[in-house]
């Protein structure tokens, strides 16, 4: 982590020594965010981010600039210091959408616009636009690795026991089968946290769009299916398998490249794989209050003929003790 010497001489050498500094909360990520304010000149405040080294600050930046080309809002970075992780950025205020929706705004509003977002990107991006930057690819074999997360912590907390040589191998089995036929949809950029908390409202429109989006630092290639999958999550809150169907029907609406039913599909495995996956995340950073609704929702998504062998692999697991 940055010394505070080094924050002082970065914010010095960006034109915001001096200025006020308000500590904000996160939600899931260990980096830090301070917002920025000042009297007499504009932008009258900013967001510094700081990072750990492993946190792909690097990245968070490179796609910053990618997306904006693509006419997507974005922050607008104004400083970044990569060798110390540290980014200077526009601010967007404080109401995510996720936050919005808990204040008992509809999602109406926002699946249409996270699907013209999303079309938009599927549209416009070509992989030449990486240039030389290194992005993971989201295919099968990436996504069972991932999901693996689950036998590693939700599986021991419920059997009280490590999960036996021969249920992981039919785990992985299960997943492969329903995962890898999934390679051979259109991939595009991925940005793998398209949900509504990284989605903010903004104070004012930027970019022709009312919405803009935050933690893309781990974006890749894949599925162009996966982000509608993120989008309607049942994580911290209610709401957003329930909307899949209509969401899917609009996105297919502005991008008809792949049939309607088979994304559809498609979307419900992809659920089904981050729920799984995060059951082990949240024990894993004891969140433990959150695993119900997951669980529910997972369950809802295993009903789905696509998920199968993923329902039969759970329904041969003992009963835990």
């Amino acid at each position: 982590m940055q010394t505070e010497a080094e924050v002082q001489s970065f914010l010095r050498d960006a034109g915001w020594g001096g200025a006020n500094r308000q500590e904000l909360v996160s939600d899931f990520s260990t980096r830090r965010f301070c917002r920025l304010t000042r009297q007499d000149i504009l932008p009258a405040s900013t967001i510094l981010m700081c990072c750990e080294s492993d946190q792909k600050t690097d990245a968070f930046v490179h796609m910053a600039v990618l997306l904006r080309r693509m006419g997507i809002a974005v922050p607008e970075i104004y400083a970044s210091d990569l060798m110390r992780d540290l980014v200077l950025m526009q601010d967007f205020g404080d109401v995510t959408v996720g936050k919005a929706l808990d204040k008992g705004q509809t999602r109406d509003v926002f699946d249409r616009e996270a699907a013209r977002v999303l079309a938009k990107i599927h549209q416009n991006f070509k992989q030449s636009m990486l240039g030389a930057f290194k992005s993971p690819l989201f295919n099968s074999a990436l996504l069972c690795d991932q999901v693996a997360l689950f036998l590693e912590y939700y599986y021991p907390r419920v059997f009280h026991r490590q999960a036996s040589p021969r249920e992981r191998s039919h785990f992985v089995e299960a997943w492969h089968s329903v995962l890898s036929p999934l390679d051979a949809l259109p991939r595009s950029l991925l940005l793998r946290d398209f949900m509504p908390d990284n989605m903010m409202v903004l104070p004012a429109p930027l970019m022709g769009s009312s919405v803009g989006l935050l933690d893309f630092q781990d974006a890749g290639i894949g599925s162009i299916a996966y982000d509608l999958a993120s989008w309607c999550e049942n994580i911290r809150r209610d709401g957003g398998i329930g909307s899949m169907e209509s969401f899917v029907a609009t996105y297919h609406a502005l991008n008809p490249t792949v049939d309607k039913d088979a994304l559809l599909s498609a979307v419900h495995i992809y659920a089904a794989q981050r729920h799984t996956r995060v059951l082990g995340i949240l024990v894993k950073i004891d969140r433990m209050p959150m695993i119900p609704l997951v669980w529910k929702t997972l369950q809802g998504l295993l009903k789905y003929n696509e998920l199968a062998p993923v329902r039969r692999w759970f329904a041969s697991c003992a009963s835990p003790s």
